[in-house]
């Protein structure tokens, strides 16, 4: 079966709608960054460079947890055994996977680029600490509504990321 580079390219719906939150996210989430690059303090140690990089993401794991674990005891899933989680338990279990594991790169990454760059040049770590938080929460509130309205959270998530790798390619390369 062949399939025309038409009907290939050809968009859906559901992907029409990923599509506009993923430039969404683009626009909003890069102007908050700058918003927010303008009035967060810069880190005057190393030190404050990496409680910012690692307490942001904590907060936002430590929040998920406590969600489930509220939802559970107040619902049919607090025996986790017996297959009753409500929806907003199943979605937000997803969310804390997914922020895990997303939160492994954003440190790693982050971690990686303090090893390797002079303080002063560490000035976007706080902005970018706040804006995957924002990410995050924004792909929780999204999944929860509708699992196609994730995306523009899981995008902007993913270009915090990548721009953490891109930045320390470039800088171990030079």
């Amino acid at each position: 079966m062949q399939i025309s580079a038409s009907v290939m390219f050809r968009l859906n719906s559901s992907q029409k709608k990923v599509r506009l939150g993923i430039w969404s996210a683009v626009v909003f989430g890069w102007s908050l960054f700058f918003g927010l690059r303008a009035i967060l303090p810069e880190p005057g140690t190393v030190r404050e460079a990496v409680a910012w990089l690692a307490l942001a993401p904590a907060v936002v794991i430590f929040v998920l947890v406590m969600a489930v674990g509220q939802a559970r005891f107040l619902s049919e899933g607090i025996d986790p055994l017996q297959g009753k989680d409500p929806h907003f338990v199943v979605v937000t279990n997803r969310v804390l996977s997914n922020t895990t594991e997303q939160t492994f790169i954003f440190v790693l990454a982050g971690m990686t680029l303090i090893a390797l760059l002079p303080l002063e040049k560490l000035g976007a770590i706080p902005a970018l600490a706040v804006l995957f938080v924002v990410a995050r929460m924004a792909f929780w509130i999204g999944y929860l509504r509708q699992a196609l309205l994730r995306a523009p959270g899981m995008a902007l998530t993913i270009q915090i990321n990548l721009v953490l790798l891109v930045w320390c390619a470039i800088t171990l390369a030079s």
